[in-house]
This record gives structure tokens, sequence and C-alpha cells, in this order.
């Protein structure tokens, strides 16, 4: 990082202070949050336990005093620059792909590349270890793969059944004669290569991977917009591109949220990994007349479209308005063929998801994720009073206790449910008492900061925004606006490195050693919680392998047909769970007296089975054929 320091020194005091007041107010919240006995029996202090997540800071900030005031040495002298070297060189010093550089830093970023992609996919599948041979969790997991082998078949749907009423399964279009997924086609398109080589999750790990990648390269930006701004007369630190870029790709491969839902058949990295790409190219284009980079933007971000449009126009609304002003104060080099390149890929993602949505609701307008809301459960509207308007819209097919989960969304609970969220994100990437300090210190000196670092801190911001007329948290109450998690580890990076520079400039060598030690006493709490989240994770995945288990010990054996009756009290977990071509070995359909014989007609080469979810029954049901099969054969009476 420059040693000019675009931030200046008189700013850092305030910031330190906004840092450690924040840190000290979320330790106190968290404890009092999880031991109510010290409000009505302050005594129950000296039976303190501890806690993970807020011991070890609290012991760090207590001792920062000491640290923070003693220890001082003297500042390191300026160093100048060559005479020979012009400011544009020196400002670009850093870059692996600045002409400038030798070869030695390319092959350092490459190494560096190549091992945090190593590290996310090797954490991410060892965490993976705890589910093997075990099937998805969730229901939306079942989904995405029901799209994927959908499109793998070579159609955007199936024709629903003649009885279409047995096969009905969560967040599954089975309607308006479609049977297809309800979810935006992106994610199965990601899917559909590993699912037809059998290494599902292969796709999840590449994405983890490729993302760490990016915060890296993102990371480098972050740190070249900084000595840009660095006055002409200081030589830029040929480090912090490295150090920066290397601390937010390793941030991203070892946050919880990261590794977690790299086990979880579910839209976010993909979405992530086209956000990602998305943002490297925007920062990349700042600083190049060339067309190759706002084209690639262009196709990642409408990739992430495609995989979750409000989240992709959430988080990039703030470059789009940023992009706008730079056109309209006619700072935008070359705009007519840039922009040309940035928008044709949106235009046609844009007409891609239109002609989808028309394929299968027959309005380019309506999405199958809205046709399904509206016909199953019109409660989980998007916005607000969202239950009062979905009771005036039930229909004959609502899944019931599934509708009835939503909530009514006020204002109140609106914020109520963003600071959830919120509170997620940091939990689940830095730790809440680490991002909390580091956020006290961005948002300090964030209005003296490029514009690069400004644009992220703006989209994730942006990105909560979108979801604050929503009613629900989500999957780890994070799954909504998870794709903040490495805008964080990336903001949380550079303002590490901000503070290690400015402490070594300023020769306070003690400061940065209890820096590291107060965010890794932090991220305990992550961690821990990551412990908590395989346990969520694996229970789930070993209720459906426990079926499974249970099918194969009774002897139910391929073919079969089995009826399932399900739990009216668990919407969490759902049997019926079926391929789009409803060829699989054992097949499961709802149970219902009612066209049973129609269903059984169709498939009379089967074994027919019933089974109650609630009282854990499973048994065997004869067909006709079979019960006179049974009967002895009468002995003909003697004259």
């Amino acid at each position: 990082m420059s040693r000019g320091r675009p931030v200046p020194d008189r700013l850092w005091p305030w910031a330190e202070l906004a840092a450690f007041t924040s840190a000290v107010i979320v330790i106190v919240v968290l404890e009092v949050t999880a031991r109510p006995d010290y409000l009505d029996k302050p005594s129950t202090v000296f039976a303190y336990t501890i806690n993970p997540e807020t011991t070890w800071a609290a012991l760090a900030v207590v001792t920062a005093p000491l640290v923070w005031w003693l220890g001082r040495g003297r500042p390191r002298a300026a160093e100048h620059r060559s005479s020979g070297a012009t400011e544009k060189e020196a400002a670009a010093s850093h870059l692996c792909d600045s002409p400038a550089t030798a070869s030695a830093p390319v092959v350092r970023c490459l190494l560096l590349s190549v091992f945090l992609f190593a590290l996310s996919v090797s954490i991410t599948w060892f965490v993976g270890l705890h589910f093997r041979g075990m099937p998805p969790a969730y229901h939306d997991e079942f989904s995405y793969l029901f799209q994927a082998k959908t499109f793998l078949a070579g159609r955007l749907y199936f024709p629903p059944q003649a009885q279409s009423e047995f096969f009905d399964q969560m967040h599954v279009l089975n309607d308006n004669g479609v049977f297809a997924s309800r979810y935006f086609p992106g994610v199965g398109l990601w899917l559909a290569p590993w699912v037809a080589l059998g290494r599902s999750y292969w796709g999840q790990y590449l994405a983890g991977g490729l993302i760490t990648v990016c915060a890296f390269w993102i990371g480098r930006e972050l740190a070249a917009a900084i000595n840009r701004a660095a006055p002409a007369s200081t030589q830029p630190a040929a480090d912090s591109g490295l150090l920066l870029g290397f601390l937010a790709g390793f941030l991203c491969a070892i946050s919880p949220a990261m590794v977690l839902f790299g086990n979880l058949l579910l839209s976010h990295h993909a979405t992530t990994l086209g956000l990602a790409t998305f943002v490297l190219c925007y920062l990349r284009a700042l600083r190049s007349e060339s067309w190759h980079w706002p084209l690639a933007g262009g196709v990642a971000l409408s990739f992430a479209m495609l995989c979750r449009p409000l989240t992709a126009f959430g988080f990039a609304l703030p470059f789009g308005l940023h992009l706008g002003w730079l056109l309209l104060r006619g700072r935008l080099v070359q705009p007519v063929g840039r922009l040309t390149a940035a928008l044709a890929p949106l235009l046609v993602g844009v007409a891609l998801l239109a002609g989808f949505n028309a394929a299968l609701t027959g309005n380019p307008l309506q999405s199958p994720y809205g046709l399904y809301t509206q016909i199953y459960s019109p409660n989980h509207v998007y916005g607000f009073h969202n239950v009062s308007r979905g009771e005036k819209r039930v229909g004959p097919k609502v899944l019931d206790n599934y509708n009835r989960w939503a909530e009514e969304l006020t204002v109140p609970r609106a914020f109520q449910l963003m600071g959830k969220r919120a509170a997620a994100s940091a939990h689940w990437s830095c730790g809440r008492v680490g991002t909390a300090w580091l956020a006290a210190i961005l948002v300090v000196l964030l209005p003296r900061l490029p514009t690069e670092w400004k644009l992220l801190a703006a989209s994730a911001a942006s990105l909560h925004a979108v979801y604050f007329p929503f009613a629900f948290v989500g999957i780890f109450e994070l799954s909504y606006v998870f794709e903040s998690v490495p805008v964080l580890c990336l903001l949380g990076a550079g303002v590490v490195t901000l503070a290690w520079h400015h402490w070594r400039d300023g020769g306070r060598w003690a400061r940065p050693a209890w820096l590291v030690v107060f965010l890794v006493a932090g991220f305990s709490g992550p961690l821990v919680r990551l412990e908590g989240g395989i346990a969520e994770v694996r229970y789930p995945r070993r209720y459906y392998a426990d079926f499974d288990r249970k099918l194969a010990q009774t002897g139910v054996r391929p073919p079969a047909l089995v009826f399932v009756l399900g739990d009216p009290a668990d919407r969490d977990r759902e049997l019926v769970t079926n391929s789009p071509t409803l060829d699989d070995p054992i097949i499961r359909v709802r149970a219902s007296e009612a066209h049973r014989a129609e269903l059984v007609a169709m498939y009379p080469d089967r074994q027919l089975w019933f089974y109650d979810v609630r009282n854990d029954f499973l048994a065997r049901i004869l067909t006709d054929a079979e019960v006179r099969a049974s009967e002895p054969t009468a002995k003909p009476r003697e004259r």
C-alpha cells in the first residue's frame, strides 16, 4: 500500500476508536443475549463459562490499550522513487500484468491463484466427507437436480402425467401443462455436466475455487486503486496487491459459509461466481480501454441473472449507477463500443430468460418461480403484507402447512429480518466481533477511499436492501444474501492491509500483531458455528439416507412404486423426490385413494408399497392378481 497515505492520518484515531466501540458493543450484546441471567442475577458472572465467539475477542480488547500505546517505534522514512520513473509506472508497478514488472511477480500471482484454488477445493471436499453417500438435504437441492436432469434430457420441461397429483413434489411446478423445476435456468445449466458425470458436487467445488481466485484478483485491483490515489512523491509498496489479494482469497477459502454452501446443490455458488467475475471485469475495465473486459463482465452478469435475477440486480445496481454517472460526465472512454460490448450479453440474457418464462408459463414476464408461488404458496409472495395478500389467492393446490410457514411482513419485522441476515453474513464470514471492528474502520475511512472500494461496499448494502421486503431469512439465515460474504472478506482484507501499512509506516509494529490475534480470536466463533452447520446439514441428509436404507432392508426391490403418506406437521422433509422422466427404479408418489387404480395400471410391473411417515410404517400392498395367486387352490369335493 502506498506510503503516501491517501487516507489522512487524522482519520485513523477516529477509525480506531469507532472500531473498538463497535467491537465492545457487539461483545456485550452477544454476551447478554447468550446469558440473559446477567440482567436478573448479576452474580452469575462468577459462574462464567467460555463463549468461543466473545471470550477470546474480549480478552484481546482488554489488552489492546497496553499494546496500543506502548511499543511505538520510529516512523519509517519515506522512500522516493527514482528520477527516471513516471507516475503512471509507479502507480501500476505492483500489478502482475503491468509491462513495468518482471516475470517473477507474474509467476507469483499464478502460483498463489493455484494455491488458493486448491485450498478452497480441499477444505470444501474435506467437509463434504461428513456427508459422503447421503442424498441432498433440502427441497431446493432436489429441485435443482430435477432441472439439471430435465436439461440433460434435451427439454425445458416434461408434460405432466395423467394422474399428476400423485407426483407433486416440493419446488417443482406440476400444473399448467408443465412438469418442471420452479427455479431459473442458470443453475441447472451449471450443474448439468456434473450430474451427467455422476459427480454433482464437483461443480460446486469448482465454483468455490474460482470465486476464491476472483477474490485474489479483485483484491489486487483494490490495492491498485489505492496506489493510483497516492501522491506522486511516494513509491507504492510492491507487495500490497499480493498481500491484499492473498488475504481476501484466504478468507474466502476458509469461510464457513463458502465451505458449507459448497456442499449444497443450491444456486449460490454459481450466482456468486458470475457476480465475482463481473466485479473483476468491471474494475479492470475502469483502467483499460479494451472492449474485452466489458464484454466478459456482461456475460458474467448475464449468467448470474439467469441463476438469481433479484440477487444479480441488487448486487450490480451500484455498478450500473456508477456506469451511468461516468457516461453522463463524459468520463467513459470509447462509450459506444464499450457500452455495446457490456450491454449486448445482458440483453441476450434477458431475452433468454423471457423465452424460458414464456415456454413454461405462457407469459414472458411471469417466471416459473412466481407461478409456483401463486399456485402452491401464495403467502410466500415478495413484498409487505404478504399473508394478507396471499390469503385472498388461496387455491385448491395450496400446500397448507408450507404456505402457513410465512408470517405477515411489516416494516418493523422487515428491519428485524434484515438485521438477522446482516448478522449471519458477518457470523459466517469473519465473525460478528471481527466484522464489527473492521466495518467501523471502513465506515470512517470509506469517504476517502477510491471508488472501487465504495462500489464493493455499496453492492453488499444494495443486496441486503433488495431483500428488505421479503418475509424469510433463508437457510442459516444467510442464503438470500450469501453473495455478500465474499465482499465482506474482500473489504475485511482491505481494511487489514490498510491498517497494517499505516501502523508499519508509523513504527507501531505491535499493533499488526495484536490485530492478527484479535481476528483469529473472533474467527473462532464461525469455526464453532461450522460444526453446528455440519450437524444441521447432516441431519436431513441422514433422514433421507435412512429412508433409502429402510426400503432396501425391508425388501423393496426395483421396480417398485411407494405410496408415501406425509406428515402434515413436518414441512422440512419431503420424501416424494423423483426424476423428471419418472422412470426411477423406485418411484415415490403421494398416498391418495382417488384414482389409485388408474395410477397402478400405469405401472403394472412394479411392486406396490405404502409408507406412513408419521408412524414410520412400511408395508407391502398386494395387487388383486397377487392376492388371487396367494390363495390356496381349493380341492375338488369327493362324491
